[in-house]
């Protein structure tokens, strides 16, 4: 397994200073040198390319994830807050009147995450001391559009070592979505074929449905 890893402008070593916009570019160029960079083909399996993003990464992840030119096999979202000002508006309560004023970025994960269309796993760890557990069970119920998604507990971690603390629940759980995205994916391919082979010869017609429900069935990895 090869793994693409970079930081943000502003973040670490990288130059710049970051802002919504700039990480999301950001996002965005990282996948294009995966899907795109000729000199990244040799290390890289473009058909078994999975996105991952924790915290704000989660929001820049499900951004990139919208990008039809970049065919994600999956997508893996963990400890990633519904809106920055929900997060400010949990972490700061008294400026909740005052946050549009002091607010420069906004992303609005929440807005977006319906629709993904990709299998996405969402990850949390149970003692995440600055994303609130509904704010992950929103975006899990919200993530209508997805092709299959799953919900993961961690159920001793903390912010950022939730991995840490059960690396082998942790592995299994990742391990266990990338093996139900090859069968999800699999399953899709033969329909995609027997509904082309099955109308290819006929004249039909189709109509909208636009309406959706929400799966507010979740299920853990324990």
């Amino acid at each position: 397994m090869n793994c693409v890893i970079f930081g943000y402008r502003g973040y670490g070593k990288s130059e710049g200073t970051p802002s919504e916009e700039g990480v999301m570019m950001d996002g965005m160029a990282m996948a294009k040198y995966v899907f795109e960079d000729k000199g990244a083909e040799k290390y890289i399996d473009r058909g078994n390319v999975f996105l991952f993003g924790r915290s704000l990464g989660g929001a820049v992840a499900a951004r990139v994830a919208l990008e039809k030119s970049f065919p994600f096999k999956g997508i893996i979202i963990e400890n990633t807050f519904t809106t920055l000002g929900d997060l400010v508006d949990n972490m700061f309560p008294f400026l909740k009147h005052f946050r549009k004023y002091l607010l420069k970025s906004k992303f609005e994960t929440i807005n977006i995450i319906w629709k993904i269309k990709r299998p996405i796993l969402f990850c949390r760890s149970e003692r995440d001391e600055l994303i609130p557990k509904i704010q992950m069970d929103t975006l899990y119920n919200s993530a209508i559009g997805a092709l299959y998604k799953k919900y993961y507990t961690i159920h001793e971690g903390s912010h950022n070592d939730g991995f840490r603390t059960d690396l082998i629940g942790y592995a299994n759980a990742i391990q266990n979505f990338v093996n139900e995205c090859d069968k999800y994916t699999k399953d899709k391919n033969i329909i995609n074929e027997k509904e082309k082979e099955k109308f290819s010869s006929i004249d039909y017609s189709c109509s909208n449905n636009n309406n959706s429900n929400v799966d507010n069935n979740k299920s853990k990895v324990d």
